[in-house]
C-alpha cells in the first residue's frame, strides 16, 4: 500500500496487539535525517473498506451491466470504423500499386528510347518509383495496425461477456471468503491500494444517519439486481424524480451503506451527491425507505460498512479480467502465477 509521501506502509503489531500500518518514510535514512508526516493507518479498517468496495463492485449487477453496456457500445461502432478502415486502405494500396507499375514501365521505356541498355533502365525506373514504394509501404503498415485493433476490439467484445457471467457468480462466492482468502483474490485482481492523504481527526456532527440505520435494524445492505429493483420499483417511484431516476437513488444509497464512502465521495454515476442524500433524508422521514427494505428483506447481502471515519481517502486499482476472476478459486491457490495479460479496468475511491 503506497503512502501520501510516496514511500510505502508496512504492517505493524498483530495477534495480541491492534493491527496498523506505518509508512517506511518514517524511518530516517541517517541519524537526524527528516521523515514523513504521514500518519499511522488503522489496518483492520482499512482492509475492510477495501474488501467492501471491491466485492460490492464485483457484485453489483446494476454497474457491471452499465460498464458492459458502454463497452459492447463502443467497441460495436470501433468494429464498424475499422473495417471501414481496412477497406479503404485495401483501395488505396491496390490503386498505389497500379500508380507503381504505371509509372515504373513508363519510366523504362523513356531510358531505353534515350539510348539506355535494358539493365539500367530498369535500374533508372527502380529508382524513380522509390517514393510511391515508401507510400506503399505505409499503406501496408496502416492496413496491419488497423488489422490488429479490429482484432483487440472483438477480443474485448468477449471479454465484456464474461463480465455478465461475473455480475451473476460474485456476490454469492465472495461473501463466504475468509480473510486469507481475501488477501488471495486481490493479489489474483493484482489489486494497488494508495493512501491519498492522512486519516480526518474525527467527523464532526452526528453519525451518518443512512449507516446507522443498518445497524440498529441490524440487516444487510442488500444487493440491487434486476429482480430485486421489480421488487421494489413501484414504491420507489411513487413520486416523479427530476434529474435522477429511483434506481440511481438507492444503488447510490447501497452502495454507500456497503462501502462508508462520505456523500461527496459518491461515484458520478449515482448522480449529484446532495441529491441522493436529499431523496435519502425524504424516503426516511416518508417510510419510503423502510417499506423498500421490507421487501428486500430477504434478498442477499453484505453487513453495513463500519469504522468509515478510521479510513484515510483511497485510491483503489487493479486488473478487472473476469475470465480470472471467474476462475478464481483455482487462482487463490497460487496467486502470483503468470497470468494472460488482458485489458485492464477497475473501481476507484
Amino acid at each position: 500500500m503506497a503512502s501520501p509521501c510516496g514511500s510505502l506502509y508496512t504492517g505493524q503489531g498483530g495477534e495480541q496487539k491492534a493491527r496498523y500500518y506505518r509508512c517506511k518514510g518514517k524511518e530516517p535514512a541517517y541519524p537526524g535525517a527528516p521523515v514523513c508526516d504521514c500518519s499511522v493507518v488503522d489496518a483492520d479498517a482499512v482492509e475492510k473498506f477495501a474488501w467492501s468496495h471491491i466485492s460490492g463492485f464485483l457484485g453489483d449487477a446494476e454497474r457491471l451491466e452499465q460498464l458492459a453496456r458502454k463497452w459492447l457500445g463502443s467497441t460495436a461502432k470501433e468494429k464498424i470504423g475499422y473495417t471501414a478502415r481496412i477497406a479503404k486502405l485495401d483501395q488505396e494500396t491496390e490503386e498505389q500499386t497500379d500508380i507503381i507499375e504505371a509509372t515504373e514501365a513508363a519510366a523504362v521505356a523513356r531510358h531505353i528510347r534515350k539510348g539506355l541498355p535494358q539493365a539500367e533502365a530498369v535500374e533508372a525506373a527502380q529508382k524513380a518509383v522509390m517514393p510511391l514504394e515508401k507510400a506503399l509501404s505505409d499503406l501496408e503498415g496502416q492496413r496491419a495496425e488497423a488489422e490488429a485493433w479490429q482484432k483487440e476490439a472483438e477480443r474485448l467484445q468477449e471479454h465484456v461477456q464474461s463480465l455478465r457471467q461475473l455480475a451473476a457468480q460474485a456476490r454469492d462466492r465472495l461473501g463466504a471468503l475468509d480473510t486469507e482468502k481475501q488477501a488471495a483474490f486481490l493479489a489474483v485482481l493484482n489489486i494497488k491500494v494508495k493512501v491519498k492523504a492522512n486519516p480526518a481527526a474525527g467527523r464532526a456532527g452526528s453519525p451518518c444517519s443512512l449507516l446507522k440505520w443498518f445497524a440498529d435494524t441490524g440487516r444487510l445492505v442488500p444487493h440491487l439486481t434486476d429482480e430485486a429493483w421489480e421488487r421494489v420499483r413501484d414504491v420507489a417511484e411513487d413520486r416523479a424524480y427530476r434529474k435522477l431516476t429511483a434506481r440511481q437513488i438507492l444503488a447510490g444509497l447501497l452502495y454507500k451503506a456497503r462501502t462508508g464512502c462520505r456523500w461527496p465521495e459518491l461515484p458520478e454515476e449515482f448522480g449529484a451527491h446532495e441529491s441522493v442524500k436529499t431523496y435519502w433524508k425524504r424516503w426516511d422521514k416518508a417510510g419510503t425507505w423502510e417499506r423498500i427494505m421490507e421487501r428486500l428483506a430477504d434478498e442477499p447481502g453484505v453487513p453495513v460498512f463500519e469504522e468509515a471515519s478510521k479510513v484515510p481517502p483511497l485510491a483503489i486499482k487493479g486488473e478487472l479480467i473476469p475470465e480470472i476472476v471467474l476462475d478464481s478459486e483455482r487462482l487463490m491457490e497460487n496467486p502470483y502465477r503468470r497470468r494472460p495479460r488482458r485489458g485492464r479496468a477497475g473501481p476507484g475511491a
